[in-house]
Order: C-alpha cells, then structure tokens, then sequence
C-alpha cells in the first residue's frame, strides 16, 4: 500500500450502504489455564461502540468547573480495562458475552488473564503500541 494521494480521477468516496457493508473482525482466544479447548472470542468494536465504551469509563472527579459548573470528569482507572473486555469479549457470532453493566464479572478473572485479554482486545481494535507506532509512520 501506497501513502501517496490519490489524483481526483482516482477517488472513490465511499458510500453509506458500503460503510453498512464492514464485516468486524471476531477472533479465538485460547486459555488453557482454564481447560481443554476453553477461550473466549474477542471482536472488533464499531465506531458507536468505542463511543459508548469511553463515556462509560468517565466519571465525575469531585471537582465542579467554574465556568460551567459541571463536574469535571477523569478516567475511572479501577474499571476501564473490566470495561473494555466487557464489551469486546463474544461468542462465535459477535455477540456480546456481558451486558456492558456486568464487567465487574470480568474482574473475578486471573489479572495475568485479564492482561492477556486485553491485550489481545487492544491490539484488534488499534489501540496498542504498535498501531500508533504504524500510525506514526504514515
């Protein structure tokens, strides 16, 4: 793949139904450590998704901005990796394994799991260090 500019013949501007047509990508994840030919199926998040997942992890700090007197926000460190794996942890089909509100289940997990996941999960979705060292590069 080339990161040269296309000329304006070349230009092909995507359409809604061909945006409609972007398959997720669902893979396998073995752990052994919990059995024979036990994992989970970790998957791809849309757009809407990740959205969702950043608010949720958004909690007030106790502190109120002076200006608009709304609380003012910090990242709820104790849950965000639980709430990621909530949401990208699957069956086969995609389907989500948790309701978003029960990623307080994911943390009864090994952390060395709950790492493993995540990584894999960060790592799916673009969200490591090697997708912004390759987005970095371009």
């Amino acid at each position: 793949m080339t990161n040269e500019t296309p000329t304006p013949a070349e230009r092909s501007v995507i359409t809604p139904d061909e945006i409609g047509q972007w398959k997720r990508t669902i893979e396998w994840h073995p752990l052994p450590e919990l059995g024979e030919h036990k994992g989970v199926y970790i998957r791809e998040l849309i757009a809407a998704e990740y959205d969702a997942y950043m608010a949720s992890i958004a909690v007030p700090d106790g502190t109120t901005d002076d200006k608009t007197k709304q609380p003012n926000m910090k990242v709820d460190q104790e849950t965000v990796r639980l709430r990621f794996l909530a949401r990208t942890m699957c069956i086969e089909d995609g389907t989500p394994l948790y309701k978003f509100n029960e990623f307080r289940k994911v943390g009864k997990w090994k952390p060395a799991i709950v790492t493993e996941l995540h990584e894999h999960a960060a790592r799916l979705n673009g969200l490591d260090a090697e997708a912004d060292e390759e987005l970095a590069k371009n």
